[in-house]
């Protein structure tokens, strides 16, 4: 079972499911596809093991299906036997071992893929080849002539009602008791500055075996609507946060234009690992494996130096990329917003200014911004204790985005009466490496603005700006808690 089970999560890096009628497979394609007509006992065993997956994902299902093939990622969920699969064979490789493997659809568009070649021909009552006369084509292939034989249908995915697994009461009640603590706990790790004041609802949303997963909606301090994803195991630690976002993010949603998913899965299969690596403390990324699109997200899986496979979330809205999540699907998965997000809003009432603070901590200032000179965009704002600091082309997936606390950060203002430069600088660290946002303007209003980066005290690079793209509000009232340089 475990050989069967490392097998499918190679599979499922190499294939990607159809977003339209034409499926793609990762890999080399034999010549030859076949549709086999099952017998009824063939039809009635994937008949078994589709109904065990539709109610428990991933379940082992050898003991009642011997056909060859198992279901894959589009299950089918009718409760029907299967009359016919139309299957073709692959060869590449998995976890750095070559291998053949078939990949078949069947006459709904479910998914099947059999680690051992063609169907058992026990369970098959008959076979054509697909570009014979009345053979029918459940699989098609996007490099078809347009004037093959097409029989394939969209695959409906199961009602939810069918697949939403049983929730624990008691968990229920436990998550609405607590969610709150479980919550601020994630919150205040990642340097958010919303708070969990009550819960509203939970619900269980998904899961597997005994790994359940549930959405609990809560009220922030600050009145919004806020989401947290949690995975429960009947084990230690018993309650496992995956993420938070406000509702207020689903609402604004938008469709990436079609024409830009393209350009972005090209961009991403040869900078990936960079951009990867810019977010991950790790820069675990090597290579990348393969970038799969699946509604407004790009699925990156990539290998480590080690040869282990990973895999990130990039996610956008509209044109422009709104999170990036690491060690996607892992214990360890960690989602980075990569725009201000009312996670970043605190109480009314913790944000009335007083005579330390002129500025409420609710609102995100925006202290520098500029286009430099080989057209990258900078921003660094504050929100509360955080500073953010992105760098990349704009509309596109920052190349660098950085959070850190004010105390993490240093300022100094520098005048030169021999120059005439008022100048005031932010450094961030990022390791041994320093980012120093500049703004600096001379006696005859030239701005003289820019990043410089710098490496153990040595400068590494100078990146100037646009001077008219550039808007810095670097003054003592925006930057009073952020300490000056010792």
């Amino acid at each position: 079972m475990k050989c069967l089970a490392l097998f499918m999560s190679g599979l499922a890096a190499l294939t990607v499911s159809p977003l339209s009628h034409a499926m793609s497979i990762h890999g080399q394609i034999h010549p030859d596809r076949y549709t086999f007509f099952l017998t009824p006992e063939g039809g009635n065993q994937l008949r078994q093991a589709n109904n065990r997956m539709v109610k428990k994902p991933g379940s082992y299902t050898l003991d009642v299906n011997h056909t060859g093939i198992q279901p894959f990622e589009a299950v089918r969920w009718d409760g029907k036997p299967v009359k016919a699969v139309t299957c073709v064979l692959v060869d590449g490789v998995v976890f750095g071992h070559d291998a053949t493997w078939s990949q078949c659809k069947d006459e709904t568009g479910a998914e099947y893929f059999g680690n051992q070649g063609w169907p058992v021909r026990d369970y098959i009552a008959r076979a054509c080849q697909v570009g014979d006369e009345n053979c029918p084509v459940y699989l098609v292939l996007q490099t078809d002539p347009p004037t093959m034989r097409s029989d394939m249908v969209q695959f409906t995915p199961a009602p939810r009602e069918l697949t939403k697994p049983k929730a624990d009461a008691s968990v229920l009640a436990e998550l609405k008791e607590t969610g709150c603590k479980l919550a601020n706990t994630y919150l205040e790790r990642n340097h958010r500055a919303a708070r969990c004041r009550s819960v509203d609802s939970v619900d269980i949303t998904g899961g597997y075996d005994e790994l359940k997963i549930y959405q609990v909606n809560f009220t922030s301090s600050a009145n919004d609507e806020i989401r947290m994803k949690i995975e429960h195991y009947p084990g230690y630690p018993k309650y496992s946060v995956r993420r938070i976002w406000s509702a207020e993010d689903e609402q604004s949603r938008k469709k990436l234009p079609e024409e830009n998913v393209s350009i972005i899965t090209e961009k991403l299969k040869l900078d990936g690992c960079q951009i990867i690596n810019s977010y991950h403390e790790k820069k675990n990324c090597h290579s990348i494996f393969r970038v799969k699109y699946v509604d407004n997200s790009f699925f990156i899986t990539y290998n480590s130096k080690g040869g282990d496979y990973h895999s990130t979330e990039i996610h956008y809205n509209g044109k422009e990329p709104d999170r990036i999540t690491l060690d996607y699907g892992t214990t360890n998965e960690k989602t980075i917003d990569l725009k201000i997000s009312p996670l970043d809003r605190k109480a009314p009432e913790e944000s009335v200014p007083t005579s330390s603070s002129r500025h409420p901590s609710s609102q995100s200032t925006t202290l520098f911004s500029c286009t430099t000179q080989n057209q990258k965009q900078v921003t660094v704002t504050l929100t509360g204790d955080t500073v953010n600091y992105l760098f990349g082309k704009a509309e596109a997936i920052p190349e660098l985005a950085l959070s850190r606390h004010t105390r993490e950060v240093s300022k100094q203002w520098l005048y030169s009466r021999a120059e005439g430069t008022d100048t005031r600088e932010l450094n961030i660290p990022n390791g041994d490496i320093t980012y120093t946002v500049v703004q600096a303007t001379d006696n005859n209003g030239n701005d003289h603005s820019g990043i410089d980066v710098y490496k153990n005290n040595n400068v590494l690079a100078t990146l100037r700006c646009l001077p008219d793209t550039v808007q810095a509000n670097m003054d003592n009232d925006n930057m009073e808690n952020i300490p000056d340089v010792h």
